[in-house]
């Protein structure tokens, strides 16, 4: 699988139905942008969220509200979610996560997101043809 570009808004769906989990997603694929992550937000609109990579665990500790985190294998597959990860709280460590995906409180139930769905990032207005998936070679993972 290719690593795909950092830069631009991300669309993320389930790859069995096609269904959208979010459609403004954010890459913080690097330390920095990882590290600051969603501290300062305030809220999270429904379809927006972080795709953070590489990353098996997160916090959310001086954070202002509740998220949901959904916690991928390297295939974009569906390992832990949890619904919702309240401020000040640690998430779990997932040794075999290569990504975790936030988003707004209730937006995986609300998207039907489960372990074992594969979910897969898209630019952004691009239609399903030009679907990649979301993680890209092993390089180690970690808090933010």
């Amino acid at each position: 699988m290719s690593r795909v570009p950092a830069k631009g808004t991300w669309c993320v769906r389930r790859s069995e139905d096609g269904r959208v989990v979010a459609g403004r997603v954010c890459l913080a694929a690097d330390a920095r942008s990882r590290m600051v992550g969603l501290l300062g937000r305030t809220s999270l609109e429904p379809d927006e969220g972080l795709w953070l990579e590489p990353c098996n665990a997160v916090h959310a500790l001086g954070m202002r509200m509740a998220i949901d985190a959904v916690y991928l294998d390297r295939e974009g597959r569906v390992l832990r979610v949890v619904a919702p990860l309240r401020p000040w709280r640690l998430g779990p460590l997932v040794l075999r996560a290569r990504a975790v995906l936030e988003l707004a409180a209730g937006a995986a139930e609300a998207a039907g997101v489960t372990p074992g769905d594969r979910l897969v990032r898209e630019r952004a207005g691009e239609d399903t043809a030009g679907v990649q998936t979301a993680v890209g070679p092993a390089r180690g993972g970690g808090r933010r």
